[in-house]
């Protein structure tokens, strides 16, 4: 008996010791579970590529559009689906990235945002995320060489706005010669196979029913999914939309003139600003004329560039600042301070802007040939320069700094074809839809919205006085009316929070205008403590 117990006593640990290991090692041998759609589609759940924090349940996998068989292009789609802490049984949320030619930030650095996100938002359910092809860990990436040292030259140049768009497009026609030697159709990167690419994650996945968040460039790949594919959707948020109509080029002089009207009429009703500034407009006007006439140099920290990056802030770059700040809520509320320091020659003071412009403008995750693959697929015709001019004739204001875009349109040598006439007819549904945008959005105007509202027979319609590009993550009221519209997306939205809605505080220096208290009372309502947002930088206008 002393020698079987003192055998046991041998043995036991070893056998432990050997089921550790093939624990271990299990993963590695194990088949990978991949699963096929009949068109060859294909999603195989792997290891996270990220660490995935204790007590988070978080699935990962790579979806193939032509199957587990590599095609020429050989392309790959990070998935990345977040479980609800809890286990639930209401329906997923398939969430569509804006762009085009931006990454979803999926990688170790971005995830942690979106984590984050899942929990802030409130809505309680499971989240699909995806990268477009083209952007982000999605295989192929059609990377131009000297993108980043090519950005930061021109920054550090004093260039009119003339001599940037022309070296622009000299850049963009070396990077499509590169770009066709990997022999990779352009139309690769297009709205078409992104619609396709969300019907069969969603099909691969599983889940009999869907809602769908979109925001930017993702409410165009949204609004079409409502076109063809609604069987399987229960509800849709459109944020910031961008509907399918609209030729990019053509627009151009419209909804940069939009987002400026909405600074300027945001002003007017803030008592100091109108004060300081009756006319916004031409005060920004006059701001150009001085940064025309003395350019000033700055030395800004760019995050994930080692060294600090020389910027030359003339009048033309100055309305790109501004448009760019107009993006977050948080930067809108300086705009007005920015202008009175260009004013009274503070240098000094315009710092925080000129760094938030250089990072827009090197923005890492962004692709140009993905972009423009995507654009000028998706513009209904060319339009000629007396369009274009005819267009821009009603803007006088932005006139000056975009005259010379369409001679230097790069659509114009881009080889991405064109898409079905279908794809541009307005979209009308009746699945229940909540449609937010800002009122002082730069990008995607609230009128664009108000018009896809239109054709929705059971669609709510949200514009935000004070908010920018991106309502959901730009307000925090706006991300209760989101949860409150998934839980009854028959029941339009109200809540108590919407009212405090309001135009812009704008934030000046105290010593500017003496008021009486009871005047700063009347003219300062208070406003909600908002979460700035973790906002994307977007593409500035070359």
């Amino acid at each position: 008996m002393r020698r079987i117990s003192t055998a046991i006593k041998v043995i036991f640990p070893l056998i432990v010791i050997l089921l550790l290991i093939l624990l271990i090692l299990a993963p590695i041998f194990s088949k990978p579970d991949t699963r096929v759609l009949a068109n060859g589609a294909s999603l195989t759940w792997t290891k996270c590529w990220f660490t995935v924090p204790s007590k988070r349940k978080v699935r990962c996998g790579w979806y193939k559009p032509h199957g587990i068989q590599p095609d020429k292009t050989n392309i790959k789609i990070p998935i990345v689906y977040i479980h609800y802490r809890f286990k639930t049984q209401a329906t997923p949320v398939l969430h569509i990235n804006g762009g085009p030619g931006y990454s979803t930030g999926l990688d170790k650095k971005g995830i942690n945002r979106w984590l984050q996100w899942v929990d802030q938002t409130g809505w309680k359910r499971d989240v699909v995320f995806w990268d477009h092809r083209g952007t982000g860990l999605s295989t192929p990436l059609p990377v131009c060489d000297q993108l980043l040292e090519t950005s930061i030259s021109g920054l550090s140049q004093n260039q009119t706005m003339t001599t940037e768009v022309n070296l622009w497009y000299q850049f963009m026609q070396k990077c499509q010669q590169q770009f066709k030697k990997l022999n990779i159709p352009l139309n690769t990167f297009s709205t078409e196979n992104s619609v396709q690419d969300s019907l069969n994650i969603m099909a691969l996945i599983g889940a009999k029913r869907w809602k769908i968040y979109a925001s930017s460039y993702g409410t165009r790949v949204a609004l079409q999914i409502m076109r063809d594919a609604p069987q399987n959707i229960d509800a849709v948020i459109l944020d910031s939309v961008y509907p399918t109509r609209i030729h990019d080029l053509l627009v151009t002089p419209y909804f940069i003139n939009s987002a400026f009207n909405a600074l300027f009429n945001a002003c007017s009703y803030h008592y100091i600003c109108f004060k300081l500034f009756p006319s916004l407009e031409k005060s920004i006007q006059n701001a150009v004329k001085i940064l025309n006439q003395s350019p000033q140099t700055y030395y800004v920290k760019v995050a994930g560039i080692p060294q600090k990056i020389k910027v030359v802030l003339n009048g033309n770059r100055l309305i790109w600042a501004i448009h760019g700040a107009m993006y977050d809520w948080t930067h809108i509320e300086k705009i007005p301070a920015y202008i009175y320091y260009v004013k009274n020659k503070q240098w000094v003071k315009l710092h925080n802007l000129v760094k938030d412009y250089a990072t827009k403008v090197l923005e890492p995750s962004f692709i140009p040939i993905t972009y423009y693959s995507t654009e000028c697929r998706d513009r209904q015709r060319r339009i000629s320069e007396q369009d274009y001019n005819n267009e821009l004739a009603k803007y006088p204001f932005i006139k000056p700094h975009i005259n010379t875009l369409w001679k230097k349109d790069v659509c114009q040598f881009w080889t991405a074809g064109r898409t079905t006439q279908r794809y541009f007819v307005p979209v009308k549904s009746n699945i229940p839809t909540l449609i937010m945008n800002g009122m002082l959005d730069p990008a995607t105007p609230w009128q664009w919205a108000k018009e896809v509202h239109k054709n929705m027979d059971n669609s709510f319609l949200f514009i935000i006085k004070g908010v920018g590009h991106g309502a959901v993550d730009g307000d925090q009221c706006g991300a209760a009316t989101a949860k409150a519209f998934l839980n009854k997306p028959q029941q339009k939205p109200i809540l108590k929070c919407q009212k405090s809605w309001q135009h812009p505080l704008f934030k000046l220096p105290k010593s500017l205008l003496k008021l009486p208290n009871k005047d700063k009372a009347k003219t300062h309502p208070k406003i909600n403590n908002l979460k700035a947002p973790d906002s994307k930088p977007q593409a500035i206008a070359h």
